[in-house]
């Protein structure tokens, strides 16, 4: 009997040991909580390279603008903060009343490229494009995105010819329908930004020519902070080191992305008589 009543202390005294490790790691939760950040699939790399070295604790949830927009809409998902590839997203927010104009923030860029899934295609520099020797070509169309746009003020610069392609320019909505044609191997070559094919070691798969940054309006990437937020500070701690923590930059940066710092690089690549149009 005494063997049994010490045995139920024991267990007992478990017990409530038990329920106070549990109450102190629910306190805890409650003390710091996550922010909640809803980012385009473009940043899914180097979002969670950034969530390891974070001061910051934070949960994502990618998709495209349209899935996050939708979730947002219908109540589906709590965003603290939303990061997107343009600005349409973060500006239908704010007309919609969810998000407060005056927190839209650009952080980072995405350089445009020629992408090629062959590692030799640009082996002699530009000469492909100099000298006509593109067999098929991928485009995003101009109304839908900025890539599109971007893409449309280089093909329709006359010193990137493309008449001799007659037949085989083909075009997407976006540019992940020209990478998914691109790596199924339907098309030579498609423009897309530099963040779909790059990983954090610099090295992308295949070979391209990037785009110089003055033939184009910047391809933006935006943060915004959603009216519903309970992390207010939090929000603003989060998107202030996205744009300025030089740790946070060179992550981004080892995935693709680009500095919005005025870059002295000279271009090795220049399309000879290519005359700048916006």
């Amino acid at each position: 009997m005494k063997y049994t009543m010490h045995k139920l202390i024991k267990i007992s005294g478990l017990l409530c040991l038990s329920l106070l490790l549990s109450a102190n790691s629910f306190a805890k939760e409650q003390e710091s909580p996550k922010l909640q950040v809803c980012a385009v699939t473009q940043l899914y790399e180097s979002l969670e390279q950034i969530k390891k070295h974070s001061t910051i604790p934070f949960e994502a949830f990618y998709g495209t603008a349209n899935e996050i927009y939708a979730k947002i809409a219908n109540n589906e998902k709590v965003c603290d903060v939303v990061l997107s590839s343009d600005e349409r997203l973060p500006l239908t927010l704010v007309r919609s009343d969810k998000a407060d104009a005056v927190t839209m923030e650009p952080f980072t860029r995405a350089p445009l490229i020629l992408w090629s899934q062959d590692p030799l295609y640009f082996k002699d520099g530009i000469k492909v494009i100099t000298q006509q020797k593109i067999k098929s070509l991928a485009l995003a169309d101009p109304r839908l995105t900025p890539v599109g746009y971007a893409t449309h003020l280089i093909v329709s610069n006359k010193a990137f010819k493309t008449s001799y392609l007659k037949d085989h320019i083909y075009r997407a909505s976006h540019e992940y329908q020209i990478l998914g044609m691109l790596s199924a191997g339907y098309v030579e070559c498609g423009f897309i930004t530099k963040p779909l094919i790059s990983s954090k070691t610099k090295i992308a798969n295949g070979s391209y020519w990037e785009v110089p940054r003055a033939y184009h309006p910047d391809l933006l990437y935006y943060s915004i902070i959603l009216k519903n937020t309970s992390q207010k500070e939090m929000a603003q701690n989060f998107t202030l080191q996205l744009a300025h923590n030089e740790n946070w930059q060179d992550i981004l940066n080892a995935f693709g992305f680009a500095s919005l710092k005025i870059d002295n690089e000279p271009y090795r690549m220049l399309l000879p008589g290519f005359k700048i149009s916006y």
